[in-house]
């Protein structure tokens, strides 16, 4: 059962996927992000799919008083595999020869939780440290498609029980579940940031706003309200403005998602023939953009995620260059593999199964065989000897406990069970005070200084110990931290030190903390600089370069961030004449502008682990040499 061609919808998807992807392109102007809030286009996305799905169930229900459920998830296959399939399989290869053993290990989680279309929770269950950064997990945008299709599961069944049961308050039964989702989405974006942005039960609001648009165009088709030639503008205007406005840190989805999800609603809601928003979206362009959005979606993402793998940062240039791949790209999958395969008089189930379920079979073992029997390129079993892929940060940062994670800040947890190791009511007191680039001193903090002093280690995820800094991905850290400030009050330690990766604010906004602090009664404060920071995971980087007679690889230039080696410099202006004491970290790490990599031959002598963030022999080796003495 087939519902009226709407060309507009199509045009509506163009500007949905063109968003996406200006956003993962980081295109900027002077400086200035293009599209900030461009990830709201997969929103876009969910109310057509929501608007689409219902109006199609419904006018079955309808006309024939049944629904056929094998029919409908037949054509969401031949719809949703095939293109998905062939990109899984050409990636592979790319996979294979570009990315480091645990990226692969993720790489392959990824792609077998997106063929049970689960990645939305394998994403949300991915360790925020150990896992790549976002931008190099090729597979990562097909959360998206999890959610969509869990809701395909659902939907029909909760529609056809409200049909027969209670037909004549399905729409109630549809606001309803709009209201709750709406709600738990609003009070999960405070604190679930992850479980909000990926799970279904906070996104099934928008999916549903969809289906109440279908709900009311098939009882009213004609909508003659007097302001309608106006709200399909209000509507196109309302999404460009959530793209130019929201940022990351908006917390999403919530209350703010409604605008543009009320903006995609008026659009499809309202558009008329004759109307200029209507037409502007169904001019030839959109249209045609509309059309590919699927493939186009597909392909991007690791397209330029392997890029960046390859080539690391990319310029205007190259991102243009990549987008235009990935439209041919598309262009190709469409005609060739999209429309062929979702045409049965093309390919017959006896054509189409067979070669879906073969793919289906050969990217199933190929992964399992990564990701369960840990296969790995040879170069990579050679290396491990010499440089650890695998590292386990955990236990060393003493995660759950000392260092608290998202689940651990939302579970409420403040250092309760955070012990200090080889206490003696004897000693003075240091607390280590941060985020997890204070959590990774900790280690060569307790060698060093643990026989003499009481190490009080206060670290979280991404809170910076600034006082009343808001951090809209961890919203719990202004209460981890006014529970440390508490603490302090009450029984102040004689020295602190004070942590942070610093990617955000400025050593002016340590002020105001660092007063209080002495107010408070503490007598010495330390500020530690930031960590040396790759373009790419350290092991990675010495994974390319370890058989490179042109490098030294206990020292590198290539692939550092000089932004962090000007940061420190702007810190240690900044902390020349205050009453802190500044300890610069690149100065110890770093000579010149190239820093230390690995302390010795083994595996376990490398300083870093990822990116940023300190192994214990590259915080002893710090901490060791950073001249700090306490009373």
């Amino acid at each position: 059962m087939s519902i009226k061609y709407r060309p507009e919808i199509d045009g509506l998807r163009a500007i949905a996927v063109a968003a996406v992807v200006i956003y993962h392109a980081e295109f900027t102007i002077f400086d200035i992000d293009l599209f900030p809030g461009g990830f709201l286009g997969v929103d876009v996305f969910f109310v057509i799919s929501g608007f689409l799905i219902t109006s199609i169930i419904a006018r079955e229900v309808e006309e024939t008083n049944k629904f056929n459920y094998l029919r409908f998830y037949e054509r969401r296959v031949r719809r949703i595999l095939p293109a998905l399939l062939l990109i899984m399989l050409i990636s592979i290869p790319f996979a294979w020869f570009t990315m480091h053993p645990k990226a692969l290990y993720e790489f392959s989680g990824s792609i077998l939780s997106s063929l049970f279309f689960s990645s939305n929770i394998w994403f949300w269950l991915e360790n925020s440290y150990t896992a790549q950064a976002s931008q190099l997990k090729p597979f990562l945008h097909t959360w998206s498609l999890s959610v969509e299709e869990q809701f395909y599961l659902l939907f029909p069944l909760l529609m056809l029980l409200g049909w027969r049961y209670t037909k004549k308050y399905i729409f109630h039964l549809f606001a309803l579940v709009f209201i709750v989702s709406l709600i738990y989405s609003e009070l999960l974006s405070q604190s679930y940031t992850n479980a909000n942005f990926f799970l279904l039960p906070s996104r099934a609001w928008e999916l549903c706003a969809g289906s109440l648009l279908a709900y009311i165009k098939l009882n009213d088709e004609n909508l003659s309200y007097r302001l309608i030639k106006f709200l399909p503008g209000i509507g196109l205007l309302m999404l460009v403005v959530s793209f130019l406005v929201f940022t990351e840190n908006t917390p999403h989805p919530s209350k703010y998602t409604l605008l543009p999800v009320i903006g995609t609603c008026l659009i499809i809601l309202f558009a008329r023939r004759n109307e200029l928003v209507t037409r502007l979206l169904s001019t030839p362009i959109f249209i045609i953009l509309g059309l590919l959005s699927y493939s186009f979606y597909l392909w991007h993402f690791p397209v330029f995620s392997f890029a960046k793998i390859i080539l690391g940062n990319l310029s205007t240039a190259e991102k243009l260059v990549l987008i235009l791949i990935s439209l041919i790209l598309s262009y190709l999958t469409y005609y060739l593999i999209e429309q062929p395969f979702r045409r049965k008089f093309i390919t017959p189930n006896r054509i189409f199964y067979p070669i879906v379920l073969s793919l289906l079979s050969l990217i199933f073992i190929i992964n399992f065989g990564i990701f369960f029997l840990e296969l790995k390129p040879a170069k990579f079993r050679k290396l491990e000897s010499t440089i650890d892929f695998t590292y386990d940060y955990r236990a060393v940062y003493r995660e759950g406990t000392c260092f608290l994670s998202p689940a651990d800040m939302n579970a409420g947890t403040h250092f309760e069970n955070c012990a200090i190791e080889g206490y003696n009511s004897n000693n003075v007191e240091i607390m280590l005070w941060g985020d997890s680039h204070a959590a990774h001193l900790y280690p060569g903090i307790q060698k060093r200084y643990g026989g003499s002093y009481n190490i009080i280690q206060r670290t979280a995820s991404l809170c910076a110990p600034v006082l009343g800094r808001d951090v809209a991905t961890r919203p719990n850290c202004l209460r981890v931290n006014e529970s440390v400030a508490k603490s302090i009050r009450n029984s102040p330690p004689k020295n602190i030190i004070l942590a942070a990766s610093w990617w955000t604010g400025s050593p002016k906004e340590l002020e105001g903390t660092i007063r209080s602090l002495y107010n408070w009664g503490v007598e010495s404060v330390v500020v530690i600089g930031p960590a040396p920071y790759w373009e790419k995971g350290l092991p990675e980087l010495l994974s390319e370069y370890t058989n490179s007679d042109d490098f030294d690889t206990y020292y590198l230039s290539a692939g550092l961030s000089k932004n962090r080696l000007d940061l420190d410099i702007e810190f240690k202006a900044y902390s020349s004449d205050k009453r802190w004491e500044y300890v610069s970290a690149t100065d110890v790490l770093c000579r010149k502008d190239e820093c230390i990599t690995r302390l010795g031959p083994k595996a376990s002598q490398i300083t870093q682990w990822d990116r940023g963030h300190l192994t214990e022999a590259g915080s002893v080796y710090l901490v060791k040499r950073w001249g700090l003495t306490f009373d």
